[in-house]
């Protein structure tokens, strides 16, 4: 079984992907652009006991912009068990 991630590094790899997200040829791409850069605002200050709420925040942008995703960055149960013993 691959070593879970850190709670930083979870934030930083779901950063990346938001940053790597193309917005160009989007309708209302500013809203998009304010949307994204809100999630990444939030996860430079979450803490585990947040992390419910940046999930859904991830989902609901994701549905309102047709985005897939990446299921490979979605925390396991044992990561975030281990965030909440260590006290990310």
């Amino acid at each position: 079984m691959p070593e879970a991630r850190s709670f930083s590094a979870w934030k930083s790899e779901i950063v990346s992907w938001l940053i790597s997200l193309p917005d160009r040829g989007r309708k209302d791409s500013y809203v998009f652009e304010e949307q994204r850069n809100a999630i990444i605002a939030t996860l430079r200050y979450l803490r585990t006991n947040m992390l419910s709420r940046i999930l859904a925040d991830l989902h609901q942008f994701c549905s309102f912009w047709d985005l897939d995703f990446p299921s490979d960055l979605l925390p396991s149960r044992e990561e975030i068990r281990r965030w909440f013993e260590r006290g990310d």
